[in-house]
């Protein structure tokens, strides 16, 4: 055994033993085990045990292998690890709880209860929907569970990607392909558009203060702004927000958020305290939560109006209702009848209770406007486009008055609402749904009221608005009015919905909002859905009604002014209708209207008489249609290739419900048990009203159509008669859980045994919002897909089809489910209404088709030893309740038809509808039992409809079914699609026409108008009208198609599978043939084919194409295989010789999208299987470009194949091309970087001085290792000359000895050998040699020799002097050598951080190095220390002036403003102290004028106040720049106010703030700590302190005088020159600022020269003018100018700062050792890229914004040292 093997064998024997001892350690846990004290860890035991026996194995493999001369023993010991490892494990599981044991199917008794299961929630993909505020925790969680899991591939990570987008997040995404290439650029993308950290923080602090104020002591509602604050906080702090700093502005805005209550007692607690902690609070709300839920103590009252928080009022929150009189509004109009209510004219009852003569009078009377009742103007001047209704004059309808008409009104007109939203260009949604119209129609009748009431909605910040809704039980939907929206802050969502009404007519509504409404006078509140209209209805009532003479009973009214005429805001469909009833009702008399209750008050409607002849008549309706896209979805699956997904969890909680409840009774049935879901929300609601309510409309249905009722009844007799429901006594106990199910009728005239069924609607929503549907769980699809049952019909001799008869109704359900399976219902309406329980499967219940499927399968499992020759086709061929199956002979077919009847019997499942196309199978069978007539009476057009196909049993054929109807005469894209939709063709049979159609449809998607996408309603161009038009005439020869049913021969000794495939530019498909050989010939025979079109959002070649087609017709194939279930060779063709040539090389040649697909076509079919055929012979062709359906019925080819494909394969097409588009395959070549590297190996000397960074350790270490050596020589030595004293030394008793000097002097030594040795090799050869040095030598100047240590030391002249031999000579080191720079580091630590010249002349004591002094400042430029104990700042190169200082503007429009003081101001009385006062000065930008301001204190106001008049008198302000505040707070005490008043007093802030914005003047901060940012200003302080100390000094001043001085100096600054004196006599007069402010100098004697200027051409006005130009003119050539010239400091070239890097950071008032350092964390370059600004991050973690002048950039390593 070779050696390497014999250390593994010894290996794997202690693993070996190890494992034992492991299991013996559980074997002894069994032989101790106490049930009570042992029983939790039977589990553990149990995994442990699997474990150490899945290692042995693999351990004692190996033993066995490496050690075959014991294997009996090794066997032995595998046998018996394994008996002990089965003793144990068996004890264990005897031992293991219970519950986990599955139930068992007892086919003859009804099964116990199952066993208690303890099941984990599934745990969900997160799901984003673009909302900013839900991108953290769904980044996080994603990244988790998928993103960063290995275990799952790249391809299920983007599709679970796109799964879990939804709304705007996935509209980007919807059309990547599910590849794995994909998931990282779509990853990628994601961040980069949501993971934008900026945002964010902005987005969660919105998402603070639009919180909602808790109004009311509530332990729900502040439970739920704690928590929802405590996320957002958490949420910032995960954005590295230092949310731990930020106690004081988090809890004044928690504070604001409080109610009174919790505030009051928050401030009581906390009132001793200076400073309060966030936690503090939070702690304490959540302690506040508990004791309010501990009494129960909620509130319900009305909530009080919301308060302020901070800024002013939203423009938002300003609620107008026009039309409403229930409304508030703040300019309410007053009547001018003087009538308690305020309202307009036209809706007082007073006035509307006169006749029109007295109205007339009125109107005259109070000289108003006669056709809008306004008053200040007439008619004849009004604006309003309104006129009379009956005779449209100008004048009011009020006033009309019949008898002076000219026209009098006596016909009938109608007219529609003209109130229609906007249509929407959007055809993007994430859901579709219906149809809503409103309408008004006049006639000469009484006018009809509708219920109108008056309720609060509420949004999700917990705001009120009082709205009119109208309850209408005739719309589908509830509607919301767009202002209203507006109003509300909650989020909307896209829908595409079409709302019809009246007369067909549609409208689109795009969005779609929830909110609350409320009642105002009880306790109800609800959660609706609203869609958005313009104007859901039109005013309601029409017209004004006088109840002056209603006798209306004191009750609360809903809607007070249900008499006048107001918008309706809200209407509230059938959804929540009758549940807003509650049936009481007060009649008001004969020929007037009810009261009906609800929650909302009293509702006014019915019929109110009426005096006008016209009144408008408004009609509400609303209907649903399902959306086109998901018409469309049923098309689109035909088409796709896609196997089963997985079971979810839900799905295998479905299946183990059914395998533990179901069983049946001693006659065979089943019965099973509802599968109901684990959503404890999930609770029923009384239903039994909604029942009664549908029965009633259901009855009124049915009177209307007597044969309908007559059907309709008779099928609920037969459910009565067969026991499938049973009637309940009444009264009926519905005390326990239970649900009353409302039912209809549906039609299907195709049917042959029951047109008319009865569907039952279990998904109908119960009075807590819940459905029975919503408490059930769907179940898995457990049959096999149509796709694979019609492929397996089409490849057997014989063919059988029947039906299952009732199936769903051929199972029981137990006792305790019929409660929630009760109906209500009755023969006659005269009848009372009596209650049914359903006994079986109900059809409408979710879990019905799972149900009755399953149980088909369970048939078969429980019988199938019975019936083997059954299992089969039931299990495989069934699809729901239909039957598609075969056999290749007559006997077995016979066989099969009997057994399947036999077995399904047994369960009494009734088979019928029997079919088959050879008669002599079906014999014996009754006539009632068969799908067609007889044979003597058999027709050639007799045919059978099964699963979408027409099939003809006497020929054997199948055909299609096509019944489109003529084309509109105005075709949209709506109407395109549902034809195209309409085309069923499960196995692409006619692929070549759909695809037609699926180019066309195409088309049409990508249609736009005007840049915009088409609407779905709008009418297509003419040309593309015509050319459907010519399309659709010629679909319905489809029909005359005629495929044979059976795609083979019988007898057959050869079958083949051939797939073809082909691309054009638009499309790409894959056809299979069945080619079947029999003596007597050959067959071929289309079996079925796919296609698709190519995408429009990436434009592929036509050899990626060709590409997908190949990897189609592998899919396809996969699919048939699967399906046939025959072994059966295939062969594949295509015409492309690149994808030949590309599936003939590895996958990793190529670009990802040609790798990836060749990578799937290679692991599905062999290279060799793939084939060439020329073009003209690919029937793919006719798929891939598409054939009119009169050419599809003529193509041979595409029917049966190419000619060839009947010939022996010798005949068939061999040739191997080459590639003829080698372009094609070089363009998909991957591209490989080619990567050179050089590797320099260092030696030991290099990695030695690398090694260390310190002399001195270094030092030691060498010392330590000459003395080990010396100490292996002694021995050595010893050993040969005296062994008997070497054996007698011993070893040391691990003490080490402290190294001598003269051995640290050795180590030395040696290590400048070293050193020399690797700069002077050269130099050393030659002075060894006796030698000079050469010329080009360093050394040559210093007359270096060699010692008697071999180290090259210096010659010199200093032989003679008086010195040591060491400092004489010295020994020559190079600079560049390590060793050089560990020399200079130590010296200069030693020396206490010594500088390059006391370093230098120290070194050169015993050492000389060549470039010492560049060494030295290296060293000590380098060293941290010596650099923060004299930082050198920032010097960045003086940046451009800002537009402000170099564009003309008006003088003060831009400006500083800076404080400067104290000054005392001495008292107007006498022995008062003085008070201080403070200057604010204001500097403009662009004049340099300076206004100065005296300020009494330090206050909001006063400098409010100060602001106000250098607005007053220098005009508006835009743009206010001033200091940062932190530079106030270090600049002293005494301006510490100004720090509080900007930088921490909230309350100061937001008023200067919020006043600076109403008078639109923006304020600008320059960065923190940067005085020289404020340089203009600060000059102007600096001067105005001259003047005013030199004046006043420490002494005080009245106010006058001080406000006289002030002005003083202000003018002496405004009379500085702004440019140099001139140089010509003649221009005395320089500019300075006051010519901008007053037009000369401040200081200027006026005089009137006009010596040059004739007086007869200029007026006083235009000479000013002309004066004020003149010096603006010199502001340009002298002023601005010079700003040209830089500073000679600001001249330097810019310093490059990083970020990462390391600096100083400046502090006043603290030495430089100690200022702290930083990092560069964010770069604020200007306009010239320079950067004068950076934030920084301390070590606290607190993130600070420093000018780059008041930093020092740390010295990094010298790479070169």
């Amino acid at each position: 055994m070779a050696p390497k093997d014999d250390k593994i064998l010894t290996d794997k024997l202690v693993q070996r033993q190890s494992l034992t001892a492991i299991r013996d350690a559980v074997e002894k846990f069994v032989r101790d085990f106490e049930a009570v004290r042992d029983r939790c860890q039977v589990q553990v035991r149990i995994e442990t045990l699997d474990r150490v026996n899945v290692a042995f194995s693999d351990v004692q493999d190996t033993i066995e292998r490496l050690d075959p001369d014991n294997l009996e023993a090794h066997l032995t010991e595998r046998v018996d690890f394994e008996h002990r490892y089965c003793a144990a494990k068996g004890y264990l599981l005897s031992k293991r709880p219970t519950d986990a044991a599955p139930a068992q199917l007892n086919s003859s008794f009804v099964a116990q209860p199952a066993p208690f299961h303890l099941r984990l929630p599934q745990i969900d993909l997160p799901r984003f929907n673009g909302d900013f505020s839900r991108w953290l925790s769904f980044r996080d969680t994603f990244s988790s569970m998928v993103h960063s899991n290995a275990d799952i591939p790249t391809v299920a990570k983007l599709q679970y990607l796109l799964q879990s987008l939804e709304g705007e997040a996935k509209k980007p995404f919807e059309s990547v392909e599910i590849e794995a290439d994909n998931y990282a650029c779509t990853w990628d993308a994601l961040l980069k558009r949501y993971d934008n950290r900026r945002f964010l923080k902005r987005q969660l602090f919105r998402a603070l203060y639009d919180l909602p104020t808790v109004k009311q002591e509530s332990a729900k509602r502040l439970h739920s702004l704690v928590d929802d604050f405590q996320r957002h906080v958490r949420a910032l702090a995960k954005l590295n927000e230092p949310v731990e700093h930020w106690d004081t502005p988090l809890v004044n805005i928690m504070s604001y958020k409080l109610d009174q209550s919790t505030l009051r007692a928050w401030e009581e607690k906390t009132s001793t305290q200076d400073d309060v902690k966030y936690d503090e609070l939070v702690e304490f709300l959540y302690q506040r939560v508990r004791v309010l839920n501990s009494v129960g103590y909620e509130h319900h009252q009305q909530p009080t109006p919301p308060s302020k928080v901070a800024g002013t009022t939203p423009k938002s929150a300003k609620i107008k209702f026009a039309a409403s009189a229930a409304a508030s509004s703040n300019t309410t109009p007053t009547c001018l009848l003087s009538c308690p209510d305020n309202h307009v004219l036209r809706n007082c009852p007073i006035f509307l209770g006169k006749d029109v003569r007295l109205r007339r009078e009125l109107v005259t009377q109070k000289r108003l406007c006669w056709n809008c009742l306004g008053s200040g103007h007439q008619s004849k001047k009004c604006s309003s486009k309104f006129t009379c209704r009956t005779c449209r004059e100008k004048h009011h309808s009020l006033l009309h008055d019949p008898a002076l008409s000219k026209s009098p009104s006596s016909s009938v007109s109608s007219s529609t609402s003209t109130q229609q939203p906007s249509p929407s260009t959007s055809v993007e949604s994430q859901s579709s749904a219906p149809p809503q119209v409103s309408m008004a129609a006049q006639t000469a009748c009484n006018t009809v009221l509708l219920e109108t009431v008056v309720l609060n909605v509420i949004d999700d910040h917990g705001n009120e608005h009082q709205a009119r809704a109208l309850l209408d039980s005739a719309s589908m939907s509830n509607f919301i009015s767009k202002p209203l929206a507006k109003l509300l802050f909650n989020p909307r969502s896209k829908v595409d919905i079409s709302i019809a009404g009246i007369g067909l007519s549609t409208q689109n509504v795009k969005s779609a909002i929830t909110a609350t409404i409320q009642s105002r006078t009880q306790e109800f509140s609800t959660k609706l859905e609203f869609l958005i209209l313009k104007n859901p209805s039109a005013q309601l009532p029409t017209i004004p009604i006088n109840i002056s003479s209603w006798n209306i009973p004191k009750v609360a009214l809903a809607d007070p002014q249900f008499h006048v005429p107001g918008r309706i805001d809200l209407v509230i469909g059938s959804e929540a209708f009758w549940e807003l009833h509650s049936g009481r009702k007060i009649p008001l008399g004969d020929g007037l209207p009810w009261l009906t209750e609800t929650p909302f008050g009293w509702a006014v409607a019915g019929t109110a008489s009426s005096q006008y002849n016209c009144i408008p008549r408004i009609c509400n309706l609303s209907t649903k249609d399902d959306p086109l896209e998901a018409t469309l979805q049923r098309f689109w699956e035909i088409e796709d290739i896609s196997d089963g997904p997985a079971l979810s969890v839900e799905e295998n909680r479905c299946e183990e419900h059914y395998a533990a409840t179901t069983t049946r009774d001693p006659s065979g049935r089943y019965f099973v048990s509802l599968p109901r879901t684990d959503n404890p929300m999930a609770v029923l609601g009384s239903s039994k009203e909604i029942a009664d309510r549908r029965l009633l409309s259901v009855e009124r249905r049915l009177e209307r159509d007597p044969a309908t009722k007559d059907a309709y009844h008779r099928f609920m007799d037969e459910y009565l008669q067969l026991g499938h429901m049973k009637k309940l006594e009444e009264p009926v106990d519905d005390g326990q859980p239970h649900c009353y199910i409302p039912h209809h009728a549906v039609f299907k005239e195709s049917s042959t045994t029951t047109k008319v069924r009865v569907v039952f609607d279990a998904s109908c929503k119960t009075s807590s919002g819940y459905s029975l549907n919503d408490t059930l769980l769907v179940g898995p699809v457990v049959q096999e897909d149509l796709y694979s049952i019609i492929l397996r019909f089409r490849i057997r001799r014989i063919a059988l089809v029947a039906d299952v008869e009732k199936m769903y109704r051929q199972m029981l359900h137990f006792p305790e489910d019929r409660r929630f399976l009760r109906i209500r219902f009755r023969e006659n309406p005269s009848d009372p209404i009596s209650t049914y329980e359903l006994q079986t499967v109900t059809y409408g219940t979710a879990s019905a088709p799972y149900l009755a499927t399953r149980t088909l399968q369970q048939i078969a499992h429980d019988n199938g030893h019975l019936y083997p020759a059954a299992v089969d086709p039931v299990i495989h061929d069934c699809y729901v309740d239909d039957l598609l199956s075969g056999a290749d002979d007559v006997e077995s077919a016979i066989q099969v038809r009997e057994q399947v009847t036999s077995m399904l019997n047994t369960a009494g499942f009734p088979i019928k509808k029997w079919a088959s196309n050879v008669p002599e199978v079906l014999a014996g069978v009754p006539t009632e039992d068969l799908a067609l007539q007889p044979l003597h009476d058999l027709q050639d057009e007799q045919a059978v409809s099964t699963l979408g196909l027409v099939w003809e049993p006497r020929t054997d054929t199948l055909r299609f079914k096509v019944q489109l109807p003529p084309p509109a005469a105005v075709l949209t894209k709506r109407k395109v699609m549902s034809y195209i939709a309409q085309i069923f063709d499960p196995l692409g049979l006619v692929g070549p026409t759909i695809v037609v159609a699926k180019l066309f449809m195409q088309r049409l998607w990508a249609l736009k108008h005007n840049g915009e996408t088409c609407e779905w309603d709008s009418p297509l161009p003419i040309k593309l009208q015509q050319e459907w038009k010519e399309f659709h005439s010629t679909l319905h020869m489809l029909g005359e198609v005629r495929v044979p049913r059976f795609a083979s021969l019988s007898n057959v000794i050869n079958l083949q599978l051939h797939f073809f495939s082909d691309a054009s530019k638009g499309a790409y498909g894959s056809c299979c043939y069945v080619r079947a050989e029999t003596r007597d010939g050959v067959s071929v025979q289309l079996l079925t084919a796919k296609s698709k079109v190519a995408p429009l959002s990436t434009r592929h070649s036509i050899a990626r194409l060709e590409l997908c087609a190949a990897r189609l017709s592998t899919q396809l194939f996969q699919k048939v295989l699967a399906a046939l279930k025959i072994p059966a060779p295939a062969y594949f063709w295509t015409d492309s010789t690149t994808v030949l040539h590309w599936l003939r090389s590895p996958p990793s040649r190529w670009k990802a999208f040609v790798a990836n697909r060749v990578s799937q076509i290679q692991h599905a079919v062999a290279v060799s299987r793939w084939k060439h055929v020329p073009g003209t012979d690919n029937p793919a062709d006719d798929i891939s470009r598409g054939l009119n359906p009169i050419d599809i019925l003529q193509c041979k080819r595409w029917w049966n194949g190419p000619d060839w494909l009947t010939l022996p394969p010798a005949n068939w097409p061999n040739l191997l091309p080459v590639d003829e588009d080698a372009q094609a395959s070089t363009e998909e070549m991957r591209k490989v970087p080619v990567v050179s590297m050089g590797v320099i190996q260092s030696g030991f000397h290099d990695e030695l001085f690398a090694r260390f960074s310190s002399f001195s350790k270094l030092r030691r270490v060498i010392a330590f290792c000459l003395r080990y050596r010396r100490s292996l020589q002694e021995r050595a030595t010893l050993r040969r000359t005296d062994p008997d004293k070497f054996n007698q030394l011993t070893l040391n008793d691990g003490t080490i000895a402290p190294l001598t000097s003269e051995e640290l002097h050795t180590a030395e030594v040696h290590l400048c050998r070293l050193a020399q040795r690797q700069s002077f090799a050269e130099e050393l050869s030659d002075l060894a040699s006796g030698e000079r040095v050469t010329k080009s030598s360093a050394l040559k100047w210093l007359k270096p020799f060699v010692d008697q240590n071999g180290l090259i030391r210096v010659g010199g002249r200093l032989r003679n002097a008086a010195l040591s031999d060491f400092v004489k000579h010295p020994i020559v080191l190079s600079a560049k050598h390590p060793l050089s720079t560990l020399l200079a580091s130590f010296f200069h630590l030693k020396l206490l951080h010594a500088g390059p010249q006391l370093l230098l002349a120290t070194l050169r004591q015993k050492y000389w190095i060549l470039g010492g002094r560049n060494l030295t400042k290296s060293v000590f430029h380098h060293c941290h220390t010596c650099f923060r104990s004299k930082p050198k700042l920032v010097q960045q190169s003086t940046a451009d002036l800002p537009a402000s200082r170099v564009s003309p503007t008006r003088p003060f429009s831009v400006c500083g403003v800076d404080y400067c003081g104290p000054f005392f101001i001495k008292p107007t009385v006498r022995n008062r102290a003085p008070t201080k006062a403070y200057v604010a000065v204001f500097v403009c930008f662009a004049t340099r004028a300076v206004h100065i301001e005296l300020v009494s204190d330090l206050t909001t106001a006063a400098f409010l106040a100060a602001l106000r008049r250098v607005v007053a008198r220098r005009g508006r302000i835009a743009e206010l720049h001033s200091d940062n505040a932190t530079t106030f707070k270090g600049a002293s005490h005494a301006l510490n106010r100004i720090y509080q008043m900007l930088k921490v007093d909230n309350a100061d802030r937001d008023r200067i703030f919020n006043w600076c914005s109403e008078n639109e003047i923006r304020w600008k901060f320059i960065p923190p700590r940067a005085p020289h940012f404020g340089g203009l200003w600060e000059a102007a302080v600096k001067s105005a302190k001259k003047h005013l100390l030199k004046t006043v000094g420490n002494s005080s001043i009245a106010f006058e005088p001080m406000v006289t001085l002030l002005a003083q100096v202000e003018m002496c600054l405004n009379s500085r020159p702004l440019t140099p004196m001139p140089s010509e006599p003649s221009d005395l007069e320089v500019l300075t600022p006051g010519h901008f402010l007053v037009g000369s100098n401040l200081q200027a004697v006026p005089e009137a020269d006009f010596r040059g200027i004739p007086d007869n051409r200029l007026e006083s006005y235009e000479l000013v003018q002309k004066h004020l130009q003149n010096i603006w003119a010199r502001w340009y050539p002298e002023y601005l100018q010079q700003l040209q010239s830089r500073a000679t400091k600001g001249c330097n070239p810019p310093v490059v700062v990083e970020v990462d890097r390391i600096v100083v950071i400046k502090e006043d008032n603290v030495p430089p050792a100690s200022w702290p350092l930083g990092r560069i964390i964010k770069l604020h370059p200007g306009k010239d890229g320079v950067v004068r600004v950076v934030t920084l991050r301390t070590a606290p973690g607190k993130d600070i914004v420093r000018a780059v002048a008041k930093i020092a950039l740390l010295p990094s390593p010298d790479p070169s040292l």
